[in-house]
């Protein structure tokens, strides 16, 4: 079974800030504040906090609220959320939902610095009463107490996929002026966690926690050794994909049930690109900070979004405190971008508002030692992400005959078109009651060639282009049959 977990160091001005040039910030200090106190910091309207909310199954959750460092936020159809005006410092984003009648509640603590996004911050969210606690002290091999060291604990899928090592994401925790931390919220069911330290200056330290019981809360001390002269090789296999979907999450009632869409875009970009499936079961979700940068974003909220999804290969996991990302728009140089705060990351995912469709991006990815060393860069990797596709008939709650005939807007660049039609709400897992692939990318409408029994449907029509690189999805749209 392969485990994992997050390294998460955030040092401002040294892995991103020496690197970009015109970015805000300055004056933040490793805790965060730039002026004010802890219980009254200042806030920029420029802090900003991004991220997903995904279930114990890896799955997306919408609909969940997200709050913190006084900033509030639903989930929308992909699990993800924007908290702006954070307050600057270490901060605890919780998550809480309700599904199937049952509340789920997450969390996991963030260093925010001034000036700068924090993004891809992964909360898993279970039930309470399937949850358990890890707390303890980080020292130094002199057992000195370690200040601001993060402390991950990774968590797998449960169930675990048929392929892939089914890793959802970690809980996070840094540590006070006496090196304790605590980790809340942690689900059970996983046979084997792992807990490991990281900080700029040291190696990395791992510790292995076996069948944690709900309610249960483990003691578990770390020792972490001083990193001396640590070099790295640099990634490889890098490999994009792009994602246009709908911003607003969908879902169905049902008696008192919310059921919502959790899981259904993944299952149609696995059924488009099987390497798209091999990649995202061996992914490693991390944290990430960004900068700023001189990029114009719109002001007002998006009907849907292009995201871009980096996987690539990963480095030595004792000396590696992370990865830069670097990107480059069209006609323009590489330029560092994010850092991916995570020695075991092989997965970089960007729903920024900034990607344009029909638009060339490329990206590049180094690695960065404990020691403050970057290695070379990747393969450079190029994706295009395509526009939003719109299905037009059937409209929502319209009433049809057989055979039914699915239209839909034209999609520039696209090489295939597919349909998926449900006879049921396609929440998770919700597997398709037809799949029609490979249609052609000079029609926009398709008949079915079966008759549907009387009854409520549900579709989705996507585009592809670019083998299943780059793919754009409609809203669910419910319909009946006579």
């Amino acid at each position: 079974m392969t485990t994992l977990f997050r390294a998460s160091v955030l040092i401002a001005g040294v892995f991103i800030g020496a690197a970009v040039v015109g970015c805000g910030g300055g004056g933040s200090t490793p805790g965060g504040f730039s002026g004010g106190s802890p219980g009254n910091p200042v806030v920029s309207p420029n802090v900003v906090v991004l991220g997903r909310v995904v279930g114990p199954d890896g799955n997306p959750v919408p609909g969940a609220t997200v709050v913190g460092g006084g900033a509030q936020d639903v989930t929308l159809s992909q699990g993800s959320f924007r908290l702006a005006n954070v307050a600057p410092g270490t901060v605890r984003i919780s998550a809480s939902s309700n599904s199937n009648n049952t509340q789920y509640t997450g969390s996991t603590q963030v260093v925010v610095l001034d000036q700068r996004t924090t993004s891809n911050v992964t909360i898993v969210v279970s039930p309470p009463a399937q949850q358990a606690k890890v707390a303890g002290v980080v020292r130094d091999t002199g057992g000195n107490p370690i200040r601001d060291a993060r402390v991950f604990l990774g968590i797998d899928a449960t169930p675990p996929p048929s392929t892939g090592t089914g890793d959802v994401s970690s809980l996070v925790a840094i540590t006070d002026s006496q090196g304790r931390y605590e980790l809340d919220n942690i689900p059970t069911g996983v046979v084997q966690y792992t807990v490991a330290a990281s900080l700029l200056g040291f190696q990395n330290t791992f510790a292995t926690v076996n069948n944690l019981a709900a309610g249960e809360k483990r003691s578990v001390d770390l020792t972490m050794s001083q990193s001396v002269g640590n070099t790295v090789p640099a990634p490889t296999g890098l490999s994009l994909q792009s994602f246009t979907q709908p911003t607003a999450a969908t879902a169905h009632i049902v008696g008192a049930r919310r059921l919502d869409s959790s899981g259904v875009y993944n299952l149609i970009r696995k059924t488009l690109n099987p390497n798209f499936e091999r990649l995202w079961n061996a992914r490693h979700l991390s944290k990430s900070i960004k900068h700023l940068t001189a990029r114009v974003r719109p002001s007002a909220i998006l009907d849907d979004v292009s995201e871009i999804d980096a996987f690539f290969s990963e480095s030595n996991i004792d000396a590696v405190a992370g990865y830069r990302i670097y990107e480059a728009d069209p006609n323009q140089q590489l330029q560092p971008w994010d850092f991916l705060q995570d020695p075991l990351a092989n997965f970089y995912s960007d729903p920024d508002t900034y990607y344009v469709p029909d638009t060339t991006y490329t990206f590049a990815v180094s690695a960065i030692s404990n020691d403050n060393q970057e290695s070379g860069l990747s393969n450079q990797a190029s994706v295009t992400p395509l526009e939003a596709i719109r299905s037009t008939i059937p409209g929502a709650g319209s009433q049809h005959t057989n055979p039914v005939t699915f239209t839909w807007t034209p999609v520039n660049g696209v090489q295939t078109y597919a349909l998926f039609v449900y006879n049921q709400f396609p929440g998770a897992e919700v597997q398709p009651l037809i799949v029609s692939s490979n249609l052609s990318p000079n029609n926009t409408a398709y008949t079915l060639s079966q008759s549907l029994a009387s009854g409520d449907y549900w579709f989705v029509v996507a585009a592809s282009a670019d083998s299943g690189t780059a793919i754009s999805v409609s809203q669910i749209v419910q319909f009946h049959v006579n």
